[in-house]
């Protein structure tokens, strides 16, 4: 009992180079509880990240995929210029501003 606990006391002192003097079994329960509880953390940490890295994956997977499948503008076809009218509203609207601005200060 006690002389087994005592004699495992002294191996953990040797062990860790540690002095007998400073040195209380409870201190030494309380470092392993600590670590015990930061070990367990770090687990919990670890398998929050990978999820997290999956629903990344997953996501860029599906991202990619949708990308595949929506139609592809041929070269040249992509500029503003080419697009309807209708469909330059941007354009539409900066040249109202323009033709507005000139004739006032023009």
């Amino acid at each position: 009992g006690i002389d087994e606990i005592n004699g495992l006391e002294t191996k953990y002192i040797k062990f860790f180079v540690l002095d007998k003097k400073n040195y209380s079994l409870q201190e030494c329960f309380k470092v392993m509880a600590i670590f015990c509880e930061k070990f367990e953390s770090a687990i919990t940490e670890n398998k929050k990240r990978k999820e997290q890295e999956e629903r990344l994956a997953r996501r860029k997977a599906e991202l990619a995929k949708k990308a595949e499948t929506l139609p592809r503008m041929k070269k040249g076809g992509n500029s503003l210029q080419n697009m309807p009218q209708e469909e330059c509203i941007v354009d539409n609207l900066l040249s109202e501003i323009r033709g507005g601005i000139n004739a006032e200060y023009g």
